[in-house]
């Protein structure tokens, strides 16, 4: 999925993390050009054949959270 939504036109950045803290717990990490390039990332079949799979697999509530940043600089500077 990763692979495949990074060769999407608009996509910057598409990464999945474990979360050390909670292994169960999955998070995706993306960053798209433009609003438009991120809701066409939810047409292809691909999209629609992965979210299929998560929510065939997970055992639970499935939380799909979306955040929006308006800046990112340095940490420190």
């Amino acid at each position: 999925m990763a692979a495949t939504s990074r060769d999407e036109p608009g996509c910057a950045d598409y990464r999945f993390a474990i979360d050390i803290d909670d292994p169960p717990v999955v998070r995706n990490f993306e960053r798209w050009e433009s609003a438009a390039a991120l809701e066409a990332h939810f047409a292809p079949p691909h999209f629609r054949a992965f979210a299929d799979v998560i929510l065939r697999a997970v055992d639970g509530t499935v939380d799909f959270t979306k955040f929006e940043v308006s800046s990112a600089g340095p940490l420190f500077g």
